[in-house]
């Protein structure tokens, strides 16, 4: 395995000014599920591997080649064309270069 990155969390906001609302959540704990309210049809391609956690449950970690993970592009995210906020944490393994955006 070469990891480019291993996961963490990953979750899509819908950017209200009172009540920020949230629309998906990835903790990639063992699969791609999303554990949000909408729970989309996530699928995870390439090599996607799972690791032990230092803190609890396992991790993804993604190659940095060929592994990412798609939401069904049917999906309604339910975002429409207003703003919204993507956050995740992620921890880069290998740092010879690239960049992470």
């Amino acid at each position: 395995m070469t990891p480019g990155a291993f996961l963490v969390t990953l979750a899509l906001f819908a950017s209200q000014a009172q009540d920020p609302a949230l629309v998906a959540r990835w903790t990639f704990d063992g699969d791609v599920k999303d554990v949000g309210p909408a729970a989309l049809p996530t699928t995870g391609h390439g090599r996607l591997d799972y690791i032990d956690s230092p803190v609890s449950g396992k991790l993804a970690v993604l190659n940095g080649v060929d592994a990412f993970v798609q939401v069904d592009p049917k999906a309604k995210l339910g975002v429409g064309s207003a703003d919204f906020t993507i956050s995740l944490w992620l921890f880069p393994l290998d740092r010879k270069g690239g960049t992470i955006l």
